[in-house]
């Protein structure tokens, strides 16, 4: 079966997708994103590509907790608007995410590696010396200073800028 670990990105664009807004759609696509295989695998006798996601609408009712004609109508809605492709046998479905690719190629899929020596250094937070001081920026933090003024009824835009930016 497919692993637990890793993990799946959704692009903020998914908002705009035409099944956003059905939520047996949208749970069921969701699903069989992170239930897809993420490299090709040897399953029994057959060869399961990255993006296909083998089970059946009774397995996947019983995981969504929801009824088998639910699933087929999602299913179906999946299937018309060319999202998924479906190859079935008399045990078994192959679900075929046909976008697999696209989100392959703007990496919304990771796998459960170790980050970098770099991503390591770039996750790290500000070092605080004994008096809170972050990098030595003055005596006190930028909120600190937006809200003295604040309290003197003017806004400074850079310290605004530096508090949303970092």
């Amino acid at each position: 079966m497919h692993t637990k670990e890793g993990f799946v990105k959704l692009p903020r664009s998914i908002l705009d997708w035409r099944w956003y807004t059905e939520p047996n759609v949208l749970r069921l696509y969701i699903h069989l994103l992170l239930n897809a295989y993420f490299k090709d695998t040897e399953w029994k006798t057959k060869i399961v590509k990255k993006g296909q996601v083998i089970t059946g609408r009774k397995a996947l009712a019983a995981e969504l907790e929801m009824s088998e004609s639910q699933v087929r109508t999602a299913l179906e809605k999946l299937e018309k608007s060319k999202d998924i492709s479906i190859s079935a046998t008399n045990k078994y479905s192959i679900i075929t995410l046909l976008k697999w690719a696209e989100f392959e190629e703007k990496q919304y899929f990771f796998t459960n590696k170790s980050p970098t020596n770099h991503q390591q250094a770039n996750n790290k937070s500000p070092h605080k010396n004994k008096y809170n001081k972050v990098n030595n920026v003055n005596n006190y933090s930028a909120r600190a200073r937006e809200k003295k003024s604040l309290k003197n009824g003017s806004i400074d835009w850079s310290l605004v800028d530096e508090i949303v930016n970092g």
